[in-house]
């Protein structure tokens, strides 16, 4: 009688686990339904964990009078990075471009790789995904000059520019900092 009367129980268990689980929940738990219990609880939890992070970056208020600092003297060493780009030396490498990817609305400060300059315009491609929903990362973009705010390309070994880089360090944990300063070859 045991017997036929788990095997009645896995049965309607089948057909309605949650019936089943308000009039015994051991049985829902022996009869197999639990795998699939644990595994929409891990999945909520990270879609929740996921929708929850941070973007990428650090934002900053677009007044911030040290990353105007910092944008002020990218743009007024512009030729420099213009110079090497037009004439570059062969250790010479990896040109990028930080400019305002949405002027129109809020500012979406984006990093443009593999710049080209055809005639009197500016291109590169998105250096990672950016948050404006029409745009993707390694897209190619036409780079408005104005909306430049920083520069870099990498001089034996060592990155040149990066000025709101070094304004962002000032915010990062110093292990980051330590790990980024080795990235640009940046002496410690």
């Amino acid at each position: 009688m045991l017997r036929a009367s788990f095997l009645a129980k896995y049965l309607a268990a089948m057909e309605s686990p949650l019936t089943a689980c308000a009039n015994d929940c051991s049985s829902t738990v022996r009869n197999g339904w639990w795998p699939l219990v644990l595994l929409g609880v891990f999945v909520m939890f990270w879609s929740w964990k996921w929708v929850r992070q941070a973007p990428a970056g650090i934002a900053f208020e677009p007044n911030d009078p040290a990353m105007l600092v910092a944008k002020a003297e990218a743009r007024e060493s512009l030729p420099t990075f213009w110079h090497a780009y037009h004439h570059p030396d062969p250790n010479d490498r990896e040109f990028i471009l930080k400019f305002n990817l949405t002027p129109e609305s809020d500012a979406e400060l984006i990093w443009a790789t593999d710049i080209a300059v055809r005639g009197d315009r500016v291109f590169g491609r998105l250096g990672n995904q950016p948050l404006a929903p029409d745009f993707h990362q390694g897209q190619e973009v036409e780079i408005d000059p104005d909306q430049i705010v920083d520069w870099s390309y990498v001089k034996n070994g060592v990155a040149q520019g990066h000025f709101q880089t070094r304004v962002m360090m000032s915010y990062m944990p110093s292990h980051v900092v330590k790990e980024a300063k080795q990235q640009l070859g940046w002496a410690d």
